[in-house]
């Protein structure tokens, strides 16, 4: 979260910090990973095996991220966290996406 919060105040220091563009800072990291792995020309089919290579991948802000040919989610789960005392806190239990809730 610390890397979001300086790209934040580098790049755009009038906004504020919030769940939506910490959410996509996230998603941002996972796209570039992808990009990074890209062997040969860019393109959507390219594309789509480098993704499919991440695996565990870590963002610092979501679960560590897996995507395969058969699952294209990313990751099936999430802890809810609250941030207390300054520090990113576990509030309840893990929560499958898989679960019938």
């Amino acid at each position: 979260v610390r890397e979001y919060r300086e790209a934040l105040a580098k790049y755009s220091p009038n906004e504020k910090p919030d769940y939506g563009s910490l959410f996509s800072w996230a998603n941002a990291k996972i796209f570039v990973e992808a990009l990074r792995r890209i062997d040969g020309p860019i393109n959507r089919a390219n594309l789509v095996k480098a993704m499919e290579t991440l695996r565990n991948y870590e963002t610092g802000i979501l679960p560590p991220v897996t995507f395969t040919a058969q699952q294209h989610l990313g990751t099936l789960g999430l802890q809810r966290v609250e941030v207390k005392g300054g520090k990113w806190q576990a509030v309840g239990g893990f929560i499958d996406a898989e679960s019938n809730w």
